[in-house]
């Protein structure tokens, strides 16, 4: 499947694009974004462990492969659940504009993860859609 995913996105050009996903980009992002600081700090940890891991040529293809998924650590409902908790407001009125952009309501935009608990459900929503409406508008 890695090396499918290379092909494509080596005809389709993103392999030239995704040097853009460098984590001082994110972070600018994020903060142009209105991320809460310390959730940013989270998702900015859980990105160096990737690239620490996997190199970062890897970790800019799982991030562009991310779409619309949240990062495997956040996919733990008692993790996701105590990061909306301890930042409830935040996640409220981010879920808020969601509803307004969309034009749906949350439980619609969840139902992929209907069986998640409603903390967790909220925390995955908001962080999937954030990251990847950042990551498309630095790709261009």
């Amino acid at each position: 499947m890695k090396k499918l995913n290379r092909f494509l996105n080596k005809i389709t050009g993103v392999e030239k694009r995704l040097g853009k996903l460098t984590l001082p980009t994110l972070e600018s992002k994020m903060d142009e974004n209105g991320f809460d600081p310390q959730i940013k700090e989270f998702i900015l940890q859980l990105f160096q462990k990737q690239i620490k891991e996997s190199g970062e040529k890897e970790f800019q293809l799982w991030l562009y492969n991310l779409s619309f998924s949240v990062p495997e650590e956040l996919s733990d409902e008692d993790v996701a659940s105590r990061l909306y908790t301890k930042h409830q407001s935040w996640f409220e009125q981010e879920i808020q504009k969601l509803e307004k952009e969309t034009g749906l309501p949350f439980e619609v935009q969840t139902e992929d993860i209907a069986h998640v608990k409603l903390e967790a459900r909220k925390a995955q929503l908001v962080i999937r859609d954030r990251i990847y409406m950042i990551v498309l508008e630095i790709l261009g």
